[in-house]
């Protein structure tokens, strides 16, 4: 995977709160999700182009990957994570985006890479 984030847990732990914990870890104060360890050509080509407008679109492209990962891959651990959650979608509220635009384009990017 080339994002650091969403990877898989270390072989030590082999669970998916451990993955969970990291990602919750690389979220702003302000409600987006850092990124580390990324290829950031990689992630600028899958970025759909209703953002293209936006000049902070790699953020908001991340923070939705990382809202539909949470969504669809962590659905077990909801507990955990649903404040986080609830405070990135806030972020891309006030960024004037509508989630539901981009989960589908990032559920497609989060399948692909688990091939």
């Amino acid at each position: 995977f080339f994002f650091l984030m969403i990877r898989r847990p270390p072989r030590s732990t082999q669970s998916r709160s451990s993955a969970a914990s990291d990602v919750y870890k690389r979220q702003e104060y302000m409600g987006i999700f850092i990124y580390l360890d990324l290829d950031q050509g990689t992630a600028q080509s899958q970025i759909p182009g209703i953002l293209n407008d936006k000049s902070n679109k790699l953020d908001i492209w991340i923070t939705a990957i990382v809202i539909t990962w949470l969504e669809n891959k962590q659905k077990e651990s909801k507990d955990t994570w649903q404040l986080i959650n609830k405070k990135a979608k806030q972020w891309l509220a006030k960024q004037s985006i509508d989630i539901n635009s981009l989960q589908q384009p990032a559920l497609t990017l989060l399948n692909c890479q688990q091939k």
